[in-house]
């Protein structure tokens, strides 16, 4: 590398790909390139000349015309991004088979945050008889079954 972050080798490179023109550059290099460019004109001279004449070449040559068939064939056969049935609840909840259904999801992420909960010790978040309160609601139960004192 020199100075300037960019090597000669480089710099010849730059030129054979681009073109004379520093501005067809790649952005990260194109500061340094120039510099050394005007730093040492008489050793990228005959590259320049060289890409000039072809770049002269190239500006001369009419400018290719598509034919319609052509240009619906090229649509057609590009690849398309891959659209999301569903809207935005499937794009929330990403690629997941069309037998899912989101009662099934719902039902699972309340199942694991009750189990979660519950089994925490009683002192953490729930008293041990709240608990069960939570348990048999989850399960839609409205209160406790009634135990029989005699069976305990």
């Amino acid at each position: 590398m020199t100075r300037h972050g960019i090597t000669d080798e480089r710099i010849f490179e730059l030129i054979d790909a681009y073109g004379a023109d520093a501005a067809a550059f790649p952005e990260s290099e194109r500061e340094a390139a120039r510099r050394r460019l005007t730093e040492a004109p008489g050793l990228f001279a005959a590259a320049l000349e060289e890409a000039r004449a072809l770049d002269g070449m190239l500006s001369d040559l009419p400018e290719p015309e598509m034919s319609p068939a052509l240009r619906t064939a090229i649509m057609a056969a590009a690849p398309r991004a891959p659209r999301t049935a569903g809207g935005t609840f499937r794009a929330l909840m990403g690629r997941l088979p069309n037998w899912v259904p989101a009662g099934a999801v719902a039902s699972l992420a309340m199942g694991l945050v009750i189990g979660a909960n519950v089994s925490l010790p009683a002192s953490a978040s729930v008293a041990a008889e709240d608990a069960d309160s939570v348990m048999y609601a989850a399960f839609g139960f409205d209160e406790l079954p009634l135990l029989d004192e005699e069976t305990e």
